[in-house]
């Protein structure tokens, strides 16, 4: 088969990461597979602008057995060359809280995107995570939905074991997202300063870039924990991101999926992370409902699932009362950190490759 894979970037992001592993999975299974970026890795508005007139018109003239267009400005073009591909060739990948994303942008994008809803409202449509395909089709009525998990990339090689407890060692909880106001990074850094004040041995480092990134850094240098607080800047690499850090964190509004908890899962690394929509509940405590949210916190097999405050005030200038919870669930993931590491953690047989890739194969070949 002849399969096309639409997507925003080549490298940059977790569309990227997840088209590429696909692309991978698809081409072992025999067939051809070719991947085309929209967008370099950044650019202004004038060259993306030209970057999508390029997709366009290379996808009017493209033909493969099925296309897959993942994402917003994949799913944006197919939906301008719909009358130039035969019916059924499009297959829609989103990823992200679709309900969720369309209930936070303005009325002109709203308007834009129930046009494209109405386009594809009967077109094959894959979702992530369960929670956004449940939500979508009872908020927009699409009528052919499924749910296929991101692959999970295997380690190269094993993590190394924790020195916790070893003279001049330093603990150190790791954020790994794109700055955004959604991912609440100054929540997590007024959190951390407050958990710091009793725990100097711990860091906190930053791994990401994004239109945040300078208002981030002041904002950090007004708190005592500056000093135990990096920014680590945007890496390609997960082996060196992964291998600098003894927890992941994370205090998101809102997931696509949240592959960041997977590849730290899968090096034994515990979480701490937000029982936000979409896709945390899914990979940390997959026998529960993925719609359900905690009421304070959830221990699960690798990690906590945390509830964050109904109202956060962004760029807060100091701890809020409403944000204690998430202080005090912090201190009692980093004491039960040992054990944690020392019990299994939640199987993630179900995000490898061969699962994935054959889910993938059942769908292009009906």
């Amino acid at each position: 088969m002849k399969i096309l894979v639409i997507t925003d970037f080549a490298t940059y992001g977790g569309v990227a990461k997840t088209s590429e592993a696909l692309q991978k999975c698809l081409l072992n299974d025999g067939n051809v597979v070719e991947r085309y970026p929209i967008y370099e890795r950044s650019g202004i508005l004038s060259k993306r602008v030209l970057s999508l007139k390029r997709a366009i018109n290379y996808l009017r003239v493209a033909r493969f057995d099925r296309i897959i267009l993942m994402h917003f400005e994949a799913i944006f073009v197919g939906v301008l060359c719909s009358f130039f591909q035969p019916k059924g060739t499009f297959i829609n990948a989103i990823y992200t809280d679709l309900y969720g994303y369309y209930c936070g942008v303005s009325v002109f994008k709203k308007a834009l995107l129930r046009l494209i809803f109405l386009v594809i409202k009967n077109d094959q449509i894959v979702f992530d995570s369960k929670e956004s395909e449940l939500k979508a089709v009872e908020k927009f009525g699409f009528t052919n939905t499924r749910t296929i998990y991101n692959i999970m990339v295997p380690p190269v090689e094993p993590r190394i074991p924790s020195c916790r407890g070893k003279s001049g060692y330093h603990f150190c909880f790791g954020s790994v997202s794109r700055l955004h106001s959604g991912k609440n990074i100054d929540l997590l850094i007024r959190v951390f300063n407050s958990f710091w004040l009793d725990q100097k041995e711990t860091r906190l480092l930053i791994f990401g870039d994004g239109p945040e990134l300078a208002r981030l850094k002041d904002y950090a240098l007004g708190y005592p924990c500056s000093q135990a607080v990096t920014f680590e800047g945007y890496l390609e690499n997960p082996e060196e991101i992964y291998s600098k850090f003894d927890a992941l964190v994370g205090f998101s509004n809102m997931e696509g999926f949240g592959l960041v908890i997977l590849e730290a899962l899968a090096r034994k690394i515990p979480v701490l992370f937000s029982d936000c929509s979409c896709g945390p509940r899914e990979i940390l405590k997959p026998t529960s409902n993925p719609r359900h949210k905690t009421d304070r916190y959830e221990v699960c097999d690798g990690g906590f699932l945390v509830k964050l405050p109904s109202n956060i005030e962004a760029y807060a200038p100091c701890l809020q009362e409403s944000e204690r919870g998430l202080l005090e669930v912090m201190k009692l993931f980093y004491d039960n950190f040992d054990e944690m590491k020392r019990n299994d953690f939640v199987d993630l047989e179900r995000f490898g490759a061969d699962v994935i890739s054959r889910e993938w194969s059942d769908l292009l070949r009906t």
